[in-house]
């Protein structure tokens, strides 16, 4: 999503890349979720963050780090951490921003 949001001309070609990617781990996320829900949910994070969706990529990201959290996905919880921050950056909030890359900087020297 970060590709689509930095070359409007290639845009729709990553935005349909990513939407087979949510249809795809959401139905490996059926059948493994412990394994498969963060990824699944931070992909529609970022895709809310894409359209827009401000309030549902927020929400979509905190759960994709606790999913990762909860599942002992530790690189994984950074990963969902860092994009958070990038997002919060952008949305203004600086702090949050601050926050979210420490967390992320502390999982993967954890990982």
């Amino acid at each position: 999503m970060i590709l689509a949001r930095r070359d409007a001309t290639e845009r729709q070609k990553w935005v349909d890349i990513a939407e087979i990617s949510i249809r795809t781990f959401g139905t490996v996320s059926d059948h493994s979720s412990w394994n498969w829900e963060n990824k699944r949910l931070l992909i529609e994070a970022e895709n809310h963050h894409l359209n827009g969706d401000l309030d549902d990529a927020k929400q979509k990201y905190l759960l994709s780090i606790g999913s990762a959290k909860k599942h002992k996905f530790v690189h994984e919880e950074g990963l969902g951490n860092e994009l958070f921050s990038n997002f919060l950056a952008i949305c203004g909030d600086v702090e949050g921003s601050r926050n979210h890359m420490v967390l992320a900087r502390d999982c993967y020297a954890q990982w």
